[in-house]
Protein backbone atom coordinates (compact mmCIF):
# COMPACT_ATOMS: atom_id res chain seq x y z
CA UNK A 1 0.00 0.00 0.00
CA UNK A 2 1.24 3.64 -0.94
CA UNK A 3 1.54 6.41 1.40
CA UNK A 4 -0.63 8.90 2.07
CA UNK A 5 0.15 12.43 1.10
CA UNK A 6 -1.57 14.85 3.30
CA UNK A 7 -2.60 16.88 -0.17
CA UNK A 8 -5.15 13.77 -0.89
CA UNK A 9 -7.69 15.37 1.29
CA UNK A 10 -8.33 17.76 -1.43
CA UNK A 11 -8.73 15.04 -3.93
CA UNK A 12 -11.27 13.29 -1.92
CA UNK A 13 -13.09 16.62 -1.70
CA UNK A 14 -13.26 17.12 -5.92
CA UNK A 15 -16.51 16.06 -7.49
CA UNK A 16 -17.29 13.69 -9.31
CA UNK A 17 -14.95 10.46 -8.39
CA UNK A 18 -15.15 6.91 -9.69
CA UNK A 19 -16.42 4.59 -7.53
CA UNK A 20 -12.79 2.69 -7.82
CA UNK A 21 -10.46 5.72 -7.63
CA UNK A 22 -12.44 6.89 -4.48
CA UNK A 23 -11.73 3.07 -3.16
CA UNK A 24 -8.36 3.64 -3.68
CA UNK A 25 -7.35 6.63 -2.44
CA UNK A 26 -9.46 5.90 1.32
CA UNK A 27 -7.74 2.65 1.07
CA UNK A 28 -4.89 4.70 1.46
CA UNK A 29 -5.94 7.35 3.80
CA UNK A 30 -7.23 4.19 6.34
CA UNK A 31 -4.10 2.04 5.67
CA UNK A 32 -1.92 5.23 7.00
CA UNK A 33 -4.29 5.80 9.69
CA UNK A 34 -4.06 4.64 13.36
CA UNK A 35 -7.16 4.57 14.05
CA UNK A 36 -10.69 5.28 12.44
CA UNK A 37 -14.04 4.95 12.81
CA UNK A 38 -17.67 5.15 10.30
CA UNK A 39 -20.94 6.78 10.78
CA UNK A 40 -23.68 6.29 8.62
CA UNK A 41 -25.39 9.94 9.34
CA UNK A 42 -28.07 9.48 7.16
CA UNK A 43 -30.03 6.34 4.40
CA UNK A 44 -32.52 7.30 2.37
CA UNK A 45 -34.09 4.05 1.01
CA UNK A 46 -36.49 5.92 -1.22
CA UNK A 47 -33.43 7.72 -3.33
CA UNK A 48 -30.55 5.50 -2.30
CA UNK A 49 -28.66 8.80 -0.71
CA UNK A 50 -26.37 8.05 1.82
CA UNK A 51 -24.19 10.29 3.85
CA UNK A 52 -21.12 8.35 5.57
CA UNK A 53 -18.70 10.58 7.73
CA UNK A 54 -15.06 9.11 8.50
CA UNK A 55 -13.00 10.15 11.13
CA UNK A 56 -9.52 9.04 12.13
CA UNK A 57 -5.65 9.92 13.05
CA UNK A 58 -3.13 9.19 10.61
CA UNK A 59 0.16 7.98 11.63
CA UNK A 60 2.52 11.00 11.46
CA UNK A 61 5.70 8.67 11.26
CA UNK A 62 4.10 6.90 7.87
CA UNK A 63 2.42 10.04 6.35
CA UNK A 64 4.64 11.61 3.47
CA UNK A 65 4.24 15.14 3.09
CA UNK A 66 4.47 17.55 0.37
Amino acid sequence: MQKFSINEFQWLEQVPNSPASLTTRLSTVLYNSINCKCRVETMNPVTGEYRIVLQGNYNPQEVETQ
